[in-house]
């Protein structure tokens, strides 16, 4: 998606559960034209390089598009390879 006109970044979210990775990719895009123009007239439908469905033994085929109404993210987020640090108490 980088470099596609309208696509502004995105959220790469990662939990694990009963063993199992689970992604979860937020992508932000300037309007739904510009969503339109990535995944085609059909913008429900999940767009997944076959490099990366590969790699998954399971994944969505539908996604969902919804409107920020209200954005508090502040600076770049963590760099992964920094341990995060849990609060003994």
């Amino acid at each position: 998606m980088e470099g596609f006109p309208g696509y502004r970044g995105c959220y790469l979210l990662h939990r694990e559960e009963d063993g199992q990775a689970h992604i979860q990719v937020l992508s932000l895009w300037n309007s739904p034209a510009a969503v339109e123009g990535f995944a085609g007239t059909d913008a429900l439908t999940a767009v997944v390089s076959p490099a990366v469905a590969d790699l998954m033994t399971d994944y969505d085929t539908e996604v969902r598009h919804e409107t920020v109404v209200l954005q508090t993210v502040t600076g770049h987020g963590q760099d992964p390879a920094t341990p995060t640090q849990e609060d003994p108490s």
